[in-house]
């Protein structure tokens, strides 16, 4: 029931699915998972995600910080079933080699954006100007296609009662998704036309599902509840675009200071380095000039 067609698999444009965003389940470190809305910067620097407790340079990692990206789990799952980690992937980023540890909707899903950051760190290391790649496309096994993971599906009960109630609340979060969007800070702002762009294709979907005639079937049941998801995290980008971004910022970019930081900050760092070494150099010329003189003090004494 997804009106993505890529989740069949193909050859695939990653990088334009990553900068458009999707709604991913972020596994707490410390707390419990929550959805987020996941999205690469428009200029493939960055990796931001959405949150209303957290600042926007707390939800940010540069590309220039990533050392890794891979999936959870190297093997694809048998039939048609996966479990979260076998739809889930892991980033590995900063000096301190620390983790960040996402589940997709589906295996495909995470495919697509393991091969995506892959790219851009790759690009990145290589010397690339990323803001100049526009598309990079990838061919995705739709065999590998094994439906939604237990994270993304819906409760088992249904019913058409429980589809009416399910479509009710559907509306409501379009509604509440959309007065936020339409606030007077988000009309004014660049990245209003995005936005309204993403929200339009989910009003979409809620019309084709409520025209089916389908009341009963898992499928129809799954598409409801991970669009319920999808307004949630939505409405809260709204939010976090509306009170955290002024109006010189894109949708999708990092924040100019946290960026402007961490610039200064590896700087700071690798003339750190630089005088360390330099100082090891320096000792060891004077161990080395040290030991030829004491070599030419043992020798003058073997003359006398």
């Amino acid at each position: 029931m997804f009106v993505e067609p890529w989740f069949t698999g193909g050859d695939i444009d990653v990088l334009e699915i990553v900068k458009s965003g999707t709604t991913l389940l972020k596994q707490g470190q410390w707390g419990s998972p929550h959805y987020r809305r996941f999205q690469v910067s428009s200029d493939g620097t960055a990796l931001l995600w959405y949150s209303v407790k957290k600042p926007l340079e707390h939800t940010t990692i540069y590309t220039a910080d990533m050392h890794l990206a891979v999936l959870k789990v190297a093997l694809d799952p048998v039939g048609r079933v996966s479990t979260d980690d076998e739809a889930s992937f892991v980033i590995i980023y900063g000096l301190k080699k620390r983790t960040l540890e996402v589940v997709c909707r589906t295996r495909i899903e995470a495919k697509i954006w393991v091969e995506a950051i892959t790219y851009l760190i790759k690009q990145f290391n290589e010397n690339v100007e990323l803001s100049k790649i526009k598309r990079y496309y990838y061919h995705i096994d739709g065999a590998s296609d094994s439906g939604i993971c237990p994270s993304f599906q819906a409760p088992i009960e249904h019913s058409p009662q429980l589809f009416q109630q399910n479509m009710n609340a559907l509306k409501r979060r379009w509604s509440d998704a959309n007065s936020r969007l339409n606030s007077q800070g988000l009309r004014n702002n660049p990245v209003y036309n995005g936005c309204f762009e993403e929200l339009k294709l989910l009003q979409q979907r809620i019309l084709r599902v409520e025209q089916l005639g389908d009341r009963e079937s898992v499928e129809v049941f799954n598409c409801m509840h991970l669009t319920q998801i999808e307004l949630q995290t939505l409405k809260e980008k709204y939010i976090v675009l509306e009170q955290r971004l002024d109006t010189s910022h894109q949708e999708g970019q990092p924040p100019k200071t946290r960026r402007q930081q961490l610039l200064r900050k590896r700087s700071a760092h690798q003339n750190s380095r630089y005088r360390h070494q330099q100082k090891l150099r320096a000792n060891t010329m004077e161990l080395g000039q040290f030991a030829r003189r004491s070599r030419g003090v043992r020798a003058c004494d073997k003359i006398v």
